[in-house]
């Protein structure tokens, strides 16, 4: 992972497939996290997704990365998010950039 392959790579398929934006998870960690695999799949429609693991360097200087884990929404301008690691304040987050975006649909409660 370096810097030019998040426009190469990352930025390039927000264009071609027509996504919303590109959500980037920077981690210190060498393995995804079952949180943000399931998230990444639940909010695929509109974004994509990508990662970059075990503290790269040169993607933690660019992004002026002050703690581990980060998450950054690439749309034009960086949107970095500041909240709770967890499912619900995550999910909270994606759903107000799908609003932000206005590709935000009707969601279907779960029954319980």
């Amino acid at each position: 992972n370096h810097v030019s392959h998040v426009n190469d790579r990352l930025m390039a398929t927000v264009s071609k497939e027509r996504k919303s934006a590109a959500i980037l998870l920077l981690t210190d960690k060498y393995d995804t996290s079952p949180l943000y695999a399931s998230l990444s799949y639940q909010y695929r429609k509109n974004f994509v997704f990508g990662e970059s693991r075990a503290k790269n360097l040169a993607l933690g200087k660019n992004f002026h990365v002050k703690k581990y884990p980060m998450l950054v929404c690439l749309a034009g301008q960086k949107i970095i998010y500041e909240g709770a690691m967890n499912a619900d304040a995550l999910t909270k987050w994606l759903d107000s950039l799908e609003e932000k975006f206005g590709v935000a649909e009707k969601k279907n409660k779960k029954r319980r």
